[in-house]
């Protein structure tokens, strides 16, 4: 054998122990049978090459390389290698999901339970992928109201305590106005303290005194003599007591007015001539008051005039 040949020979064998080892080191089983298929996922979301393929927790497969597609909207393009003898079928789903809580990365095969003829995936075909929401996300999602109402309870409080501080001011401002106008009528008011005392003082003397005449009044009120009043009154009522008896009993101009319905209607009737002499004195008062030198004009009664033009008319024709 010469040398040439035995520099290939040796050359092929250290290149396939390079390649093997770098495959087992990568965790691809080079002499494993495997299919290739590929996931297409909006982001990588920290997905790595050599990554596992899992399915119910079991690793049935690796990721094999991560590529941006830039003709797809750059989306990642992930080929992974799963064993030959997992078929998959057409409905399973890849799910990048955490492998753990340090934030690794994995892709679990979601494999739906199908009835009747199932159609599987051959090798090279795409599956359908899916980003798992993971534990970090979802505390972050409902943080985020909690954390927006807290900045929003914050910032109230802020609020509260700029007001709080405000008025604070304000009221030391007050205080200090309030002391300084005291201050300044100090004299003032020990003149209307004193005035107050002397007067309280003066209460206090004239008040026994009062007290003694208003006894004294209450007293001749006591001794007056009340029952003269009571009696004279009580013979009052009963002197009205017994002109209303004669009054129901029709005894008098009174009584007789008020039980003759005779009586009564006549008064209605001298009522109403009074009015209708009243109403024809205002309407033609100088049929009652005249005074002329040289005669008056006779002003003729409604009938009267209703004649008058009957007449006229009669003439006319």
């Amino acid at each position: 054998m010469t040398k040439e040949i035995k520099v290939g020979v040796f050359t092929l064998i250290a290149g396939a122990i390079l390649y093997i080892g770098f495959n087992f080191l990568k965790g691809v089983d080079v002499f494993s049978s495997e299919n290739t298929y590929y996931v297409v996922y909006d982001n990588a979301a920290g997905l790595l090459e050599s990554n596992t393929v899992q399915l119910n927790g079991f690793q049935v497969g690796t990721v094999r390389d991560i590529k941006i597609l830039q003709d797809k909207g750059n989306k990642i393009g992930v080929e992974i290698a799963i064993d030959k003898a997992l078929r998959l079928p057409k409905n399973t789903v890849a799910k990048l999901s955490d492998n753990g809580l340090l934030g690794e990365k994995m892709v679990d095969l979601d494999i739906p339970q199908s009835k009747g003829n199932v159609t599987y995936l051959e090798g090279g075909d795409y599956i359908k992928g899916e980003i798992e929401e993971n534990i970090l996300s979802s505390i972050q999602k409902k943080a985020d109201p909690l954390i927006g109402s807290l900045k929003v309870t914050m910032d109230s409080v802020q609020q509260m305590m700029e007001i709080y501080a405000q008025v604070g001011l304000e009221a030391q401002k007050t205080l200090v106005t309030t002391q300084q106008l005291m201050a300044a009528n100090q004299y003032k008011i020990n003149q209307t303290v004193s005035g107050l005392h002397l007067l309280v003082d003066n209460l206090n003397k004239d008040i026994p005194a009062l007290m003694n005449n208003i006894n004294s009044i209450t007293d001749t009120v006591k001794s007056a003599q009340l029952s003269e009043t009571i009696a004279s009154t009580n013979e009052t009522l009963k002197s009205l007591q017994s002109t209303l008896k004669a009054v129901n009993e029709g005894e008098g101009t009174l009584g007789k007015l008020m039980k003759e319905e005779a009586l009564h209607d006549e008064m209605l009737t001298t009522m109403k001539d009074l009015d209708a002499l009243l109403i024809d004195f205002r309407e033609y008062p100088k049929r009652y008051v005249h005074f002329s030198i040289f005669g008056k004009k006779h002003i003729p009664y409604k009938g009267e005039e209703t004649a008058q033009e009957t007449e006229n008319v009669k003439s006319t024709k």
